[in-house]
């Protein structure tokens, strides 16, 4: 919730807050102009769902074992496909479905899923360039982008 301006200037005036703290405010707000997203520094809340994604895609080009251990060193997962999917805009005018606001780094490449594909042993990514589902085979690195479950 938005404090007014009458009462961040009392809260000023009063020396309850500092002139440093005042100046980083428009900052946050600007940033939290995402439609339905909410920016919580590095990490993203989609409000349709809860889910907490990071905010940069990594194009660290992980393999599914190193993708899934590093997001668990975050406390995070690798996301489902169905998850993934949710996320692409319906703009077929943008190329890259992945949301420029408020998502960073690379938008057009294909993000690691944690799905297993049934019967092999490859996992499920999701090219946010096109929306296909591509199988990826074990051992082939692709980028990642970690998620949270809702709190709560």
């Amino acid at each position: 919730m938005k404090a007014p301006a009458a009462f961040v200037l009392f809260l000023l005036v009063s020396g309850c807050v500092s002139d440093e703290e005042i100046s980083e405010a428009p900052r946050e707000t600007q940033q939290a102009v995402c439609s339905g997203f909410e920016l919580r520094g590095d990490v993203v809340v989609d409000e349709r769902t809860g889910l907490q994604w990071d905010r940069r895609v990594e194009q660290s080009f992980r393999t599914h074992e190193e993708a899934t251990e590093h997001c668990a060193t975050k406390g995070a997962r690798l996301p489902t496909r169905a998850e993934l999917l949710a996320l692409r805009l319906e703009d077929e005018a943008d190329a890259c479905r992945l949301p420029a606001c408020p998502f960073t780094g690379p938008r057009c490449l294909t993000l690691q899923c944690g799905s297993v594909v049934p019967g092999t042993d490859a996992h499920w990514g999701v090219a946010m360039s096109g929306g296909a589902l591509v199988s990826v085979p074990a051992g082939q690195a692709e980028a990642l982008l970690c998620v949270r479950d809702p709190q709560g």
